[in-house]
């Protein structure tokens, strides 16, 4: 048997109970990790919230890190005893609130040995969706002015550091407040003069802002972590032929439309790119899949070059139902800086 932490109920404030399950047992393409350390992301308290609907009762968690415990007939990539960094997205047989699970070996990476597992804990998730984001794709060149919305979170950070990649690129940033302000330029390393402050500020204050800091000019490519306003002003920020990401769906009925003539994507010939870190996985062929396997290998390796550094990590306790909790209401209140991780076989 093993503890798990499980979702009994749509509710941010309550259902979360520590269980005893069944140790899960790897089909013949799956590794079974012992999870050391496993990562809290902003979509976790979104299920809780039942903004992705699905079955209620469930074991939440998208990333880990952990000794392999067991392999599938059909694994040629891991070995019992390798130590892994892990995303259990979708395909997995349970999140990583929990002692074991079972997943694709395309879905992990060994991890790099720079790295403690409480950091490596925190890589998979956030590190992609800010890859696929940036580096995938032709988003940012050199000599590029960039604007950055969410800079101080997980992924936020490593967008931060693809873009930078770049030669000569000026990165712009938006922060709620002075003390969000002083994380962005101590611990990211955006010049404060190129962050904006908009706690109180309206859409078209914020833009204005903005503007005066690049003395009119538009940014050649935008990323929206945040949505909302921040999503509006990342858009209309963006100048003619360049890119806009956000990672953020729109929810409701009437979502803004982008292609007609008149809007801001096609009057400007934008790239716009949508980023869905689970896409391939909605896909029963494991031959897509693939796509995990090497965007992860990719990110571990700049991370054992120290070509990629990791993010600021908290650790907020170890697996429990009061842990889950205490990290989703501040994940909810939109107040954390870097990644948040809790222990779990230590």
């Amino acid at each position: 048997m093993m503890k798990a932490v499980v979702m009994k109920e749509f509710s941010l404030s309550k259902g979360l109970v520590l269980v005893e399950l069944p140790v899960p047992k790897p089909q013949s393409w799956e590794v079974r990790i012992a999870v050391i350390a496993s990562g809290f992301n902003p979509i976790d308290w979104k299920i809780r919230a039942g903004k992705f609907g699905g079955k209620t009762e469930r074991v939440l968690g998208c990333e880990c890190s952990g000794i392999v415990n067991a392999v599938g007939t059909d694994v040629k990539s891991f070995c019992v005893g390798d130590a892994v960094f892990a995303l259990p997205f979708h395909r997995s047989s349970n999140g990583s609130y929990a002692e074991f699970v079972c997943l694709p070996e395309t879905l992990v990476a060994k991890k790099p040995g720079g790295l403690s597992f409480e950091q490596a804990a925190v890589i998979p998730l956030a590190t992609l969706t800010a890859y696929r984001a940036t580096r995938s794709v032709s988003s940012c060149i050199d000599g590029a002015n960039v604007l950055i919305a969410g800079a101080g979170g997980g992924v936020g950070g490593f967008v931060h550091q693809f873009v930078k990649m770049q030669k000569d690129v000026s990165v712009y940033s938006l922060a709620r407040d002075a003390a969000s302000r002083q994380f962005l330029e101590e611990k990211i390393g955006i010049q404060r003069e190129r962050i904006l402050i908009y706690g109180g500020l309206s859409e078209s204050e914020i833009k204005q802002g903005l503007m005066g800091m690049t003395r009119g000019a538009l940014f050649d490519a935008t990323y929206d972590l945040v949505g909302g306003t921040t999503k509006n002003v990342c858009l209309d920020m963006t100048n003619y032929s360049g890119h806009f990401a956000t990672t953020l769906p729109e929810h409701g009925p009437n979502p803004p439309a982008v292609w007609p003539y008149s809007s801001i994507p096609f009057g400007r010939n934008l790239s716009v790119h949508l980023v869905n870190i689970g896409a391939e996985l909605d896909s029963d062929s494991r031959a897509t899949w693939t796509v995990y396997q090497k965007q992860l290998k990719l990110i571990a390796e700049l991370l054992e070059k120290k070509s990629l550094l990791p993010p600021h990590t908290t650790i907020v306790g170890s697996l429990s139902a009061d842990t889950v909790q205490k990290a989703h209401d501040l994940l909810h209140a939109g107040r954390v800086k870097g990644k948040l991780v809790m222990s779990v076989n230590v």
